[in-house]
């Protein structure tokens, strides 16, 4: 008994740590950056040291506390880089800790980390988290940490563990899967708050972005453009006789063409650009880092892929073009995101009045839209026909 209550205010700490935790923050999401673990690493590890507070001594310099079950669950949790910067915490601690047990007990640290880390990669969570059966398991192998032990000699190893080993751990497999169920708890929280977020900013039937969630980033991608003074393009297309193409071959060809656009533009842009479905047929795209002629090219080699492409329509095959405006800015002369929507929409409405099948662009965003637009015709492809003419036209 007298082991076992510094043990249990270990817990006790363990769960204010954690509860402390639940409510400040929230658990890396995959995709995030390293950073974000390295944060969540340094509350894990203020956690184990917090362990070693209470501890139990065996013998004078060997100590034994729960900060093996904090280590344990990091890297299941919060990722391997969270877990090696809590066990780098950790290990510190107990070596400046010091005593005949600092070394063994480092070393204990290092194979906890190890048996984590080798968990999280081979044992996949069932559902939106660890099972108990998979925290018992956990618990169990964890506990290898105890064979640095053998560093002492052999006489003093084995009354160390016939002392240490019950209570340590019975506390151990204790905070594994309480807390490992409260950290369950969190995970499913984060994945379901991830995917409503997704949901809420991605269009049901293209995987743009939607209006909302394009004018939010964007907005943001226009400061930091501002900030830094780096070139920042946005593009405005339109479907070229969309509604045409609805009449004549129904919605769901219609639905077809637009996922293809779709997915033609995902595949041209880069992964740090911004592509989002602003309503029917009108599809805009954030180039970042693309000054008025790059994001020129851009869109106008976009314009000539898509008319190439060969839709089926049932009883006849036929090309669907498209017309864009582009407005680029620099960061130092321009207003704000709204007024670069503005300009590039602009834009495109002179695409349409010049005949469609082109891409025109605005004067950049602060120097005012009376200037004239520049009509990119460099290598522009002979106009396939329109939908109406094909349907008029022999069968494909």
């Amino acid at each position: 008994m007298e082991n076992i209550l510094p043990l249990v205010q270990n817990a006790g700490l363990i769960a204010l740590a954690l509860m402390f935790f639940g409510t400040q923050s929230r658990f890396p999401e995959a995709g995030e950056p390293a950073w974000m673990q390295g944060v969540t690493g340094l509350m894990f590890g203020f956690g184990a040291m917090l362990c070693m507070l209470l501890p139990v001594e065996i013998r004078p310099g060997v100590i034994i506390d729960a900060r093996h079950a904090v280590i344990a669950l990091t890297a299941p949790f919060c990722g391997p880089v969270a877990a090696l910067i809590a066990t780098g915490m950790a290990m510190g601690t107990r070596l400046w800790i010091g005593g005949a047990g600092a070394v063994p007990g480092a070393a204990g640290l290092a194979i906890t980390l190890l048996t984590s880390l080798a968990f999280a990669r081979w044992v996949q969570p069932r559902g939106a988290g660890y099972d108990m059966l998979q925290l018992v398991w956990l618990g169990l192998i964890f506990h290898a940490n105890v064979l640095p032990v053998f560093m002492f000699p052999l006489k003093v190893a084995l009354a160390t563990l016939e002392e240490m080993f019950l209570p340590l751990i019975v506390v151990n497999m204790i905070c594994v899967t309480l807390f490992g169920r409260y950290l369950n708890i969190n995970l499913r929280r984060a994945v379901r708050e991830t995917r409503l977020r997704r949901e809420a900013g991605t269009d049901s039937l293209t995987g743009l972005s939607t209006r909302r969630d394009f004018e939010l980033r964007g907005g943001e991608k226009f400061v930091q453009a501002h900030l830094t003074g780096r070139p920042l393009s946005l593009a405005v297309f339109d479907l070229d006789h969309f509604k045409t193409v609805n009449d004549t071959y129904g919605h769901a060809v219609g639905d077809a063409v637009l996922i293809t656009f779709s997915a033609l533009l995902t595949r041209r842009v880069r992964s740090n650009d911004l592509v989002g479905r602003y309503g029917g047929e009108e599809i805009v795209v954030l180039l970042e880092g693309a000054g008025r002629e790059d994001a020129l090219k851009i869109v106008n080699r976009i314009r000539l892929d898509f008319a190439r492409h060969m839709f089926d329509g049932g009883t006849r095959h036929f090309h669907v073009t498209t017309s864009a405006g582009v407005a680029s800015m620099t960061g130092s002369n321009a207003n704000d995101f709204g007024e670069l929507f503005r300009n590039a929409d602009k834009a495109l409405y002179k695409a349409k009045a010049q005949g469609r099948n082109r891409v025109v662009a605005a004067p950049d965003a602060g120097r005012g839209s009376r200037g004239r637009g520049a009509a990119a015709q460099s290598g522009e492809a002979p106009r396939p026909p329109g939908p109406a003419a094909v349907a008029a036209g022999r069968n494909g």
